[in-house]
């Protein structure tokens, strides 16, 4: 009918879609090319959830005071797990680390599949054919 408009539909929730690759990792599977590739369990969090984790599980430590430097901490968390930053900040490995066990004792996130990653030791590079996937690069022990 003329006039009657459509209520608005819910803004879609963001979700954040990742691998967890160990530092060092390398495919099993080889290849003639020199590649080699592993498949990898594949998980998602929504960004809400993500934002709530990293405010119950973010936390200044020892000498770091501060709201501002807290919430700067809890940022620079949710842009690497997001993809939005491409590396880790050494004094946050600790809070990736407790991500990923978290998410893979199934308390956090879920489980969407798996992934097929191609190594290339050429160009110490990783990649796969999916484009909204984030490489959550674990640090070894």
């Amino acid at each position: 009918m003329m006039g009657m408009e459509q209520p608005a539909s819910a803004p879609k929730e963001i979700k954040y879609t990742f691998i967890f690759i160990e530092e060092g990792d390398e495919g099993e599977d080889r290849y003639p090319d020199g590649t080699s590739s592993s498949i990898y369990p594949t998980y998602s969090i929504n960004k809400s959830d993500l934002e709530e984790w990293a405010k119950v599980n973010v936390k200044n430590v020892g000498d770091e005071k501060g709201l501002k430097n807290l919430d700067i901490k809890k940022e620079s968390v949710i842009d690497y797990i997001s993809g939005k930053k491409t590396a880790v900040t050494p004094e946050n490995k600790d809070y990736i680390i407790s991500f990923k066990n978290q998410v893979k004792s199934e308390q956090v996130g879920k489980r969407v599949g798996d992934t097929e990653v191609i190594f290339y030791p050429d160009e110490k590079a990783f990649g796969t054919d999916k484009v909204d996937v984030t490489f959550i690069i674990i640090p070894k022990k």
